[in-house]
């Protein structure tokens, strides 16, 4: 087989001159890319510190907008920090891969961070992992693996499997349709599933410190497991339960069906019924 050509266009340019931010000098630097990809494969988002900002267009294209900022005593040792900071966009067979590569000890008052800003076709599947930074994604046809440390994590129209986990932050996913394992230890998961409720998926929400709030539609079916410690579990379903209820619920909503686990510590659990629209 003749190898495919793959056309990468690459901007690089300076956003602005150093300047002053709580008594640091800090350099910013936009790296700018594309490259042809049609619906399907994978792309993959590694960033060390910093947001990851992923959006839809119905084009065969992947762009990518990465703002690179560094901040240190100097605007010397701020530019030589932006320098050592790069931003890996690599094509492949499995899709595209992007990573930043930077100094694992920057020194004593220094700091960099990337955000990213990537636009990519609807089918696809995302992973997506990042330190003291944010995940955003909005309306992909796919998986959509989903890791930061410090930092929420907000999934919007998200038809597919979905792994979301982070340490210190909040989770929210909006008229998602697929398996859910969401995970924090500090932060609330609110989830609003999506669909007539035919369409039946595992769902799975686990935080130590944190409520979680779940919106089903009318129909859905599921078998419930729901416990905290303290905190109070309030539905607006009718549940019929095996055994008594307190800080736990074990039954069946309208029958019966997929598994829906939700356990929190120190919080409330919601069940929420969808209002017609």
């Amino acid at each position: 087989m003749k190898p495919v050509p793959i056309l990468i266009a690459m901007f690089i340019f300076s956003l602005a001159p150093a300047r002053c931010d709580a008594g640091k000098r800090v350099e910013e630097e936009v790296v700018e890319r594309s490259v042809e990809f049609s619906p399907g494969g994978r792309i993959t988002i590694v960033n060390v510190n910093g947001d990851i900002s992923v959006n839809t267009w119905d084009w065969p294209e992947v762009r990518m907008k990465a703002v690179k900022r560094a901040r240190a005593e100097s605007e010397e040792e701020a530019r030589l920090l932006l320098e050592k900071t790069t931003v890996q966009f690599d094509r492949n067979e499995a899709g595209v891969d992007i990573r930043t590569e930077a100094p694992k000890k920057p020194g004593r008052n220094r700091n960099v961070s990337v955000a990213y800003a990537v636009t990519v076709p609807k089918e696809i599947d995302l992973e997506l992992k990042t330190v003291n930074g944010t995940i955003e994604v909005k309306d992909i046809s796919g998986a959509v693996d989903a890791k930061t440390t410090n930092g929420r994590i907000g999934l919007t129209g998200i038809v597919g499997a979905i792994q979301a986990k982070t340490t210190n932050g909040k989770i929210g996913l909006l008229e998602v349709l697929g398996p859910i394992n969401a995970k924090t230890t500090n932060g609330s998961i609110e989830v609003a599933v999506g669909g007539s409720g035919e369409q039946q998926h595992e769902f799975r929400a686990a935080t130590t410190n944190g409520s979680i709030e779940v919106t089903l539609p009318k129909g859905l079916k599921a078998n419930l497991k729901a416990s905290t410690v303290n905190g109070k579990i309030n539905t607006d379903f009718p549940i019929t339960v095996k055994g008594l209820i307190s800080k736990s619920v074990d039954g069946v909503i309208n029958g019966g069906g997929e598994l829906i686990h939700l356990k929190t510590v120190n919080g409330s659990i919601r069940l929420k019924e969808r209002k017609s629209r």
